[in-house]
């Protein structure tokens, strides 16, 4: 994490593995197989960033949990 920040790719990252995780959920959604997942971020993206996100995929923000971490 230290070296991705210092690189300045911890946002690119965050943003990616958010998608990722949500992506899947999506697919699972699809196969009737509802799983709720919870994703690791750092705390440099907006909570309101990642809610737009969930709703985009059309996950139920309940299914979901984000932990925020902060990156010193």
């Amino acid at each position: 994490m230290r070296i991705a920040e210092e690189c300045g790719l911890i946002r690119a990252i965050d943003r990616w593995v958010l998608y990722a995780a949500l992506k899947q959920c999506a697919i699972w959604d699809k196969a009737d197989t509802p799983v709720p997942i919870s994703i690791n971020t750092v705390s440099y993206t907006h909570l309101s960033h990642h809610v737009r996100m969930v709703a985009g995929h059309g996950i139920a923000s309940a299914r979901v949990v984000i932990l925020a971490w902060p990156i010193k």
